[in-house]
């Protein structure tokens, strides 16, 4: 993938309410596709989604964030992770070549 895609997602995180995140998904190849999710203040997650692993496939390569609560910080990872598989599934099924990204 020569360029990158960037569309949103809106997470729900306990206690502390609904966040829309800025994803660029900055590269794609057969075996992986690797995703950079911008909070606010410059924080930001690099995860990959290794294509070819039925089991995990989801890896956090970095993470730039301070969260204390772990549970939490991992629930949410989880929330990002379903927003952007369906993300993929959309842009798999899109018949017209465009998807809405926003």
């Amino acid at each position: 993938m020569s360029s990158t895609n960037i569309f949103h997602i809106v997470v729900d995180v306990k206690d502390k309410g609904r966040f829309r995140m800025e994803v660029e998904h900055y590269y794609s190849s057969k075996e992986v596709e690797r995703f950079k999710i911008k909070g606010k203040n410059d924080r930001h997650i690099l995860m990959e989604k290794r294509l070819r692993l039925k089991r995990q496939p989801w890896k956090v390569t970095k993470m730039d964030i301070n969260n204390i609560n772990y549970p939490e910080a991992a629930m949410a990872i989880r929330d990002m992770q379903d927003a952007i598989d369906t993300y993929l599934d959309q842009k798999g099924n899109a018949t017209s070549g465009h998807i809405q990204t926003s």
